[in-house]
């Protein structure tokens, strides 16, 4: 797994940030955001959460026990057909693996399909 450094600055990078935005957004200095992406030091308990809250990941990400970048609110959000992201996982693990493959090649073509159809109506 990562380190809590590497994963920070994978996230602000991802989100076009400098160290000097992501600093105001946790009221902490420029220096601070470079020591935590170098892992000289790390944040407390409460900055962590913030940090967690304010990139949409959860703590455990952050500190590298999950390679999952969901945060809990993606996983309690309810599916169209009214279960959660979370119970909707649950179900799938209960599918012996071959029906987890072919399921997988489903959202693949759904995936595909959906990006074909928005490339047409680019074109339009």
């Amino acid at each position: 797994m990562a380190a809590f450094g590497d994963l920070l600055s994978e996230l602000r990078r991802d989100m076009n940030m400098t160290q000097d935005e992501l600093a105001k957004v946790l009221f902490v200095s420029p220096g601070t955001i470079s020591n935590y992406e170098n892992n000289i030091h790390f944040p407390d308990v409460p900055k962590l959460k913030q940090i967690a809250q304010y990139f949409g990941v959860t703590t455990d990400y952050l500190l590298g026990l999950s390679s999952c970048d969901l945060s809990p609110e993606v996983l309690e959000k309810r599916t169209a057909s009214g279960k959660t992201w979370s119970q909707t996982i649950a179900d799938v693990q209960t599918l012996t693996p071959d029906r987890q493959r072919a399921l997988l090649r489903i959202l693949d073509d759904m995936r595909t399909a959906s990006i074909i159809e928005t490339l047409k109506k680019e074109k339009e």
